[in-house]
């Protein structure tokens, strides 16, 4: 469950560096979004 809620975190944090991410801010969320469910729900 730790590791989840940091993922959730960093999905916050990256909606704050999307300009700073650039053209991987698609890729970089999924994988975060990914990993998110994958922790919570499996």
């Amino acid at each position: 469950m730790a590791l989840a809620a940091a993922t959730v975190r960093g999905l916050i944090l990256t909606v704050s560096h999307q300009e700073q991410i650039g053209v991987l801010y698609p890729q970089v969320l999924e994988t975060l979004v990914r990993g998110a469910c994958r922790e919570l729900f499996t």
